[in-house]
């Protein structure tokens, strides 16, 4: 199967969770023997395709980065909204156009933003995906619900409502990283098939050299706002009472050092330079996102290094814990030092939790099966799509 990966990013150099995801799935798909074309921004030249991707076509264009400004100006005229016309690159619309006329079987959509990108290929006999990190408009009725300019928010969010609604409908398939978000897009299209593809993880990797602390509390925070809101409540609110109850503790945060500027007991690092850098071996992965859908990769990433898990009720509730044995959840200071003491100190409750960890990867997120479900979908999309034959 020829399949063209549409995507707002490089998957290369692989450093965050939604890099670490399209990796991951490019490589399933050509294990499986799957022909894959990725196009893609590049803004700063720097994105390199791993060496054993001799058989990967990557087309990486160069585009200038867009700021908030000039997509606030832009907005209007295109009719798209500002998440949306912020990563949208008419060089990218030509590029992907170009790669459609070769021939494809199905044209993989990896998330909402990227949709702006082959939305002309919709209805022309071209069969579309929509894969599925998270639901917009769900992100943004939280955001909303935690700012104080919440109300103006709610208003401004109408176009992104109504721009994730018309992407829906116009897909062929659309393929959920859980059963939370599955239910959500269900709603949301009016489909009654929205398929869960997990998101891929091998279920043991190598983790980091180690980090000082006692224990070690590793956090990766980034740009992206749940990512930066989740960082900054933790390292201003929750932070100061872990601190304080042990002092031993060292809290590495990775990737956004203003997040723990002035913080004591908080070590800054740069973002690593590959992720498997924030995953230190004897270490504690927080994950305290307050804004969350889809399913966050460094909780699976996390337990494939071995890392022991603390994270929040709405981060855990898209990682399908089961029982609750693969990840500590807390949500106030209280219950983040009762989870980080009883890791720290007591390394079978590590081990146990790690091996739950490891033991849903491997039932859940087999890098196979999820090459294997998103073929599934690919499948569902060529069928439900006419194909049209050329004079």
């Amino acid at each position: 199967m020829t399949v063209l990966f549409v995507a707002t990013r490089s998957p290369w150099p692989s450093v965050d969770g939604g890099r670490v995801l399209m990796a991951r799935t490019i490589a399933g798909l050509r294990a499986r023997g799957h022909v894959v074309t990725v196009v893609a921004p590049d803004p700063d030249g720097t994105a390199t395709p791993p060496p054993d991707a001799a058989d990967l076509r990557v087309r990486l264009v160069r585009v200038r980065r867009r700021g908030w400004a000039e997509t606030l100006i832009k907005a209007p005229a295109s009719r798209r909204p500002m998440a949306i016309e912020r990563h949208h690159h008419a060089a990218i619309v030509r590029e992907v156009a170009a790669c459609a006329r070769t021939g494809v079987d199905v044209v993989h959509v990896q998330q909402l933003h990227a949709f702006a990108h082959v939305r002309g290929l919709a209805g022309a006999g071209v069969p579309i995906v929509l894969r599925a990190e998270n639901v917009e408009t769900e992100l943004w009725r939280q955001t909303c619900a935690r700012a104080w300019w919440g109300p103006a928010g709610w208003w401004s969010s109408l176009p992104l409502r109504r721009w994730e609604a018309d992407a829906l409908a116009r897909v062929g398939a659309i393929a959920a990283v859980c059963d939370r978000d599955a239910a959500v897009l269900r709603r949301l299209s009016g489909l009654a098939a929205v398929d869960v593809v997990r998101i891929p993880m091998p279920a043991e990797l190598p983790a980091g050299p180690s980090l000082a602390g006692d224990p070690a509390i590793v956090l990766m925070a980034s740009a992206w706002p749940p990512n930066r809101d989740g960082a900054a409540w933790f390292v201003r609110r929750i932070w100061p009472a872990v601190a304080a109850a042990m002092p031993a503790a060292r809290l590495h945060v990775f990737g956004l050092p203003a997040a723990a500027a002035g913080a004591p007991g908080v070590v800054a690092h740069p973002r690593p330079a590959a992720s498997v850098d924030a995953f230190p071996d004897g270490a504690i992965a927080v994950v305290p996102l307050r804004i969350a859908s889809g399913a966050n990769v460094r909780v699976l990433e996390a337990w494939a290094r071995g890392l022991a898990v603390v994270t929040t009720p709405i981060a855990a509730a898209g990682v399908d814990p089961g029982d609750g044995a693969s990840v500590a959840v807390a949500a106030t200071p209280a219950e983040f030092i009762r989870a980080f003491r009883r890791l720290a100190g007591d390394s079978e409750a590590r081990r146990r939790a790690v091996a739950a960890g490891r033991a849903a990867l491997a039932a859940h997120h087999d890098p196979a099966a999820m090459a294997a479900g998103l073929e599934r979908v690919y499948r569902q999309a060529m069928a439900a799509t006419p194909r049209r034959v050329s004079a």
